[in-house]
């Protein structure tokens, strides 16, 4: 059976195009909400692709191809960005996948926040975040404090 792909030149079905048929060459399928080809049967619309929330909170360790989803951004973009920004840097497994955590996506999303939507440049967004770096060093102080005051409070209903 051949099939057109738009081009005006005819394919085989299954070789080079996916079994929906209408999007050849195309390894994901039509687009979320699209109607499926209803000549193989499949009246149904593709469902929406990506994580729920549960999922997010669930899960230790993202794909690139995940938090890519998430944030709305390409992979290589997200590779570009581990260059450029010291502070996101993902764990690599032994077959040398990226696994990114909650904070390695924090990261990016103030990345894309600031270069993305604010409309700053690399250099910009990397000296604005190496700036507050001092702040979060007194947050950790004050956090540590706040422990050794509520530890000695303890100690002090304890001790007897």
């Amino acid at each position: 059976m051949l099939q057109q792909n738009g081009l005006s030149s005819p394919i085989k079905a299954g070789f080079g195009a996916n079994s929906y048929g209408k999007y050849p060459f195309c390894v994901a399928g039509p687009p979320a909400g699209t109607k499926l080809f209803p000549i193989f049967g499949l009246n149904k619309t593709v469902p929406r692709l990506g994580m729920t929330e549960d999922e997010k909170t669930s899960k230790m360790y993202y794909s690139i191809g995940e938090v890519a989803s998430l944030i709305g951004v390409s992979t290589s973009l997200l590779r570009f960005w581990e260059n450029e920004f010291p502070h996101i840097r993902p764990k690599t497994n032994k077959k040398g996948d990226r696994r990114y955590r909650q904070p390695d996506i924090d990261a990016i999303k103030q990345v894309y926040t600031l270069v993305k939507e604010k409309g700053y440049t690399l250099q910009g967004a990397r000296e604005y975040l190496q700036s507050r770096k001092p702040d979060r060093k007194e947050d950790l102080i004050e956090n540590l404090q706040r422990l050794k005051a509520f530890l000695e409070e303890m100690k002090g209903r304890f001790a007897v």
